[in-house]
């Protein structure tokens, strides 16, 4: 979104917490602001410091329009954009993560805590809301956070179809690939259920694990649960890479048994690659699965349900193929980089129509 809008001649200031990617981002000729955000813990010094940066940045920079992503940036700079009066606002939800899991009841006082913060950040007239899905704005709406007239459904971050397109299996027992952060909110743990399934069954399956553990969020699996699983021979896990298209152009079945999700890529992007999907029949999820077309909704947390459909897609080449194929026609025709641009673009131009 940045290179499309640096593209059309306007100046853009990305502003984030830089870990990997600055040079990437300076050689694309954006502008670099780098700051310091901590994005799982709650402690007001540390919070009041982040709004502190976000408000004397914005004053140096004087946007047009900020856009926010993720829930932390959104509350602390919609605050911040409000107190120097940025002109307007764009508040992006990748989803609601895991305080607003509907069958999620340990964050009670949190959730309402951040319902006061988002009321706050998403209230004022000139703030405007993204979601990726239907149901995270009804959510939304409903409990007053947004408004509809303010607000739009873009699904999904998109997916380069020309990277993310259909290969050939690899040789030999076929590969089921689950890729996310190795949280046990993604199904982690249900796969692995899934997984020994599967072999006391006697299928010949390859169950593997992609990406990494992440400290920061208190649902990370931890690294010597991962290792276990690995050297028991249930699951192979492969660790974080930077090489998904490869992989999903190697493997048969792409599974995300997620809790909750904007729109998951790992999925959008398994459905470029031309995949069958297998996930649970959740917000976010259903959004690239379409149950029986090009894929398998699966009850929540129900790890025998999983097991079963993919032990249906293993058995029926028929079905994967021709599922297969829907994926990858849903994806080019709904879930592509160029589609998710324009959309953006449309809503930033009528914003910007107004100064």
């Amino acid at each position: 979104m940045a290179k499309a809008m640096l593209d059309e001649g306007t100046e853009v200031v990305v502003v984030t917490r830089v870990n990997a990617h600055g040079k990437a981002i300076r050689r694309a000729g954006l502008k670099l602001v780098p700051i310091e955000i901590d994005r799982s813990g709650l402690n007001p010094v540390v919070d009041l410091l982040t709004l502190s940066t976000l408000m004397r940045v914005y004053a140096s920079e004087r946007p047009d329009v900020v856009h926010h992503v993720a829930l932390k940036p959104i509350i602390y700079g919609s605050i911040a954009a409000r107190c120097v009066k940025v002109p307007y606002v764009v508040n992006a939800f990748a989803g609601l993560g895991e305080i607003f899991i509907e069958h999620e009841s340990r964050y009670g006082v949190l959730k309402k805590v951040i319902g006061v913060a988002l009321r706050v950040a998403l209230g004022p007239p000139n703030v405007h809301v993204i979601c990726q899905n239907p149901d995270d704005l009804d959510f939304l709406v409903r409990r007053r956070l947004a408004t509809r007239s303010r607000s739009v459904v873009i699904r999904s971050s998109g997916v380069d179809t020309q990277t993310f397109c259909p290969g050939r299996p690899a040789k030999g027992d076929p590969i089921v690939i689950l890729g996310a952060r190795m949280l046990w909110t993604k199904g982690v743990g249900e796969f692995v259920d899934a997984a020994r399934q599967l072999k006391s069954a006697g299928k010949r399956v390859r169950m593997v694990l992609v990406g990494a553990p992440d400290s920061l969020n208190p649902a990370s699996v931890p690294l010597r649960q991962l290792e276990r699983w690995r050297d028991e021979g249930v699951v192979e896990w492969w660790g974080w890479r930077d090489d998904m298209a490869t992989l999903m152009g190697r493997s048969t079945v792409a599974v995300l048994p997620s809790y909750a999700e904007g729109v998951p890529k790992f999925l959008v992007e398994a459905a470029s690659a031309g995949l069958p999907l297998v996930s649970y029949d959740v917000r976010g999820c259903r959004e690239v699965v379409r149950n029986g077309e090009n894929g398998i909704l699966v009850r929540f947390k129900n790890s025998i349900g999983l097991a079963e459909a993919i032990a249906s897609l293993l058995d029926d080449k028929a079905m994967r193929q021709r599922m297969g194929e829907v994926s990858r026609r849903i994806a080019v025709s709904e879930f592509s980089e160029e589609q998710v641009v324009q959309e953006t673009m449309a809503l930033y131009r009528s914003l910007l129509g107004g100064l």
